[in-house]
């Protein structure tokens, strides 16, 4: 567990630094209460730590670095099912968050946890393009090719009509804003898919528990569920949520069993 220590020593100082630009950390006092809750991790003291950070969590719910220091300590102190969710829930709101990358890769290892099924086509792009880039991204990318190719496009349909209407020779096609419009065009797919994705609401068991086939202890169980699982949830009843696993499973489980990490609340 080393690894751990000596990553959250690193971030300590990328963490703080962030304060300036970074609209996510906690405010003035969260912030001493931020430093507390890495001084107990620090100190060996990994469940305190973890239970600091959960405090904060319920004001800062986007701050990657909160989601990431939280994540180490519950994997210390055992909850290795939270830190997963911990750092996918980070994973989603920055993708290009390394840190929580690394963490997330190394936790999967350990615990030897199955690999997403890629080949549904929807899965595959969301592991292999979509997981690694943000919407904001994927926006500020579409409205650039809609800028850099529409005008060139939008002059040259205008003088196009103009030498139709005058039986003139047509004007030279802007090869490169029609490359530039169907760039952009293919970047409005790949953001469409972008906010569908991160629209589902998905989350991470953060313990094992059995699978039931109705929202309650006495519904049969039909499978059980790893701790760390990833699983697409459904709907939420009584204290029970409908989740729908990559194998194509459904059933129920208790919500406390459940950490959400992406799209909007079900509970």
């Amino acid at each position: 567990m080393n690894f751990f220590r000596f990553l959250l020593v690193v971030l300590l100082s990328y963490a703080f630094n962030l304060e300036a630009q970074d609209p996510t950390l906690p405010s003035l006092s969260e912030e001493q209460q931020f430093s507390n809750a890495n001084q107990l991790y620090l100190t060996g003291k990994y469940a305190e730590s973890a239970e600091a950070y959960a405090a904060l969590f319920a004001k800062e719910p986007l701050s990657t670095p909160l989601l990431l220091n939280w994540g180490l300590a519950s994997f210390q102190s055992g909850k290795r099912g939270l830190a997963v969710g911990l750092w996918r829930r980070a994973l989603v709101i920055d993708p290009t968050f390394s840190e929580a990358r690394s963490a997330l890769a190394y936790a999967t290892r350990s615990m030897q946890l199955r690999a997403p099924d890629d080949s549904l086509w929807l899965e595959g792009l969301r592991q292999k393009v979509l997981g690694h880039v943000s919407l904001n991204t994927m926006l500020g990318m579409t409205l650039i090719f809609l800028v850099l190719g529409g005008w060139p496009m939008v002059s040259y349909l205008g003088r196009r009509r103009k030498a139709l209407q005058k039986e003139l020779p047509l004007p030279e096609l802007p090869w490169a804003g029609a490359l530039l419009s169907l760039l952009f065009i293919g970047s409005l797919v790949m953001t469409t898919l972008k906010a569908v994705e991160r629209s589902i609401p998905r989350g991470t068991a953060i313990t094992s528990v059995s699978v039931r086939s109705g929202p309650s202890e006495a519904s049969s169980s039909l499978f059980e569920l790893r701790e760390g699982s990833d699983v697409m949830l459904r709907q939420s009843k009584k204290g029970w949520t409908q989740i729908h696993d990559p194998g194509g499973m459904t059933g129920w489980v208790p919500e406390a069993s459940l950490f959400q990490t992406s799209g909007m609340p079900i509970w």
